[in-house]
């Protein structure tokens, strides 16, 4: 049916319908000459990555996963994609990945497989990956239409295929979703990471207390702390008028 042919053929990332019966660009089904995405496999690995992490404006973020997971796959082909891609445009972003069946410890607590997670500052962010619930209602609807279709036609569709016929559709609109998240989380991780303001504070603090504080006299520390460093006077809003002034 032409609906099936939309699930097989006609999943496209960023391009028309598919030239000379070629198959238009799904991530799905996807194969890439490199590997992109880098594995973590122990504690140790991981630890050494907060740690580089916790002290760098670099940001990494990770990829969890199991075996025999439909939904797990699906995420792998973008999460790879966005992997590729990003290089020409986010240097201080890598990506990694673990996988529960490999290292449990990893993943203790975990109760759900996909999930993607950011690192950035210190911090842990949740990056979400899901189309919004309307689009992934209808598309379950028309997947149950289409099993239901073929089996009319004598042709017994398997959970697992019907499954797999859900996130072959649904993968172009999951790559564009974990796309808008991971540059969304990129750019807002650089932008705490080189707070402008954060750094002027900190360089004043830092200069009054090195520079100014030492040569005050205690009594008039007070005064001092409102005296700009460059010797102009520090107004924080209009002056109130007094009796003389009238």
């Amino acid at each position: 049916s032409d609906l099936t042919k939309l699930f097989q053929n006609n999943c496209a990332i960023r391009s028309g319908p598919s030239q000379k019966e070629s198959m238009n660009l799904n991530p799905i089904w996807m194969n890439f000459p490199t590997k992109c995405v880098q594995k973590v496999t122990t504690e140790v690995e991981m630890k050494r990555l907060i740690e580089h992490h916790s002290h760098s404006d670099d940001v990494f973020i990770v990829r969890y996963h199991q075996n025999s997971c439909t939904a797990c796959n699906a995420v792998d082909k973008a999460y790879e994609f966005m992997c590729h891609d990003s290089k020409k445009y986010f240097p201080k972003l890598t990506y990694y990945e673990v996988n529960k069946d490999d290292s449990p410890e990893l993943t203790k607590g975990m109760v759900r497989y996909p999930q993607i997670k950011g690192f950035a500052g210190g911090q842990w962010s949740e990056i979400d990956f899901k189309p919004p619930s309307e689009f992934r209602e209808k598309l379950l609807r028309d997947v149950e239409s289409e099993v239901q279709k073929l089996s009319n036609h004598g042709k017994a569709i398997t959970a697992l295929e019907a499954e797999e016929m859900y996130f072959s559709a649904a993968g172009p609109s999951m790559l564009l979703v974990l796309e808008d998240n991971i540059y969304d989380f990129y750019v807002k991780a650089q932008t705490r990471l080189h707070n402008y303001w954060k750094q002027v504070s900190v360089r004043r603090s830092w200069f009054y207390k090195k520079h100014i504080q030492p040569h005050t006299n205690p009594d008039v520390v007070d005064a001092a702390q409102l005296t700009s460093v460059f010797g102009e006077k520090v107004v924080f809003g209009p002056s109130i008028p007094t009796p003389n002034d009238a």
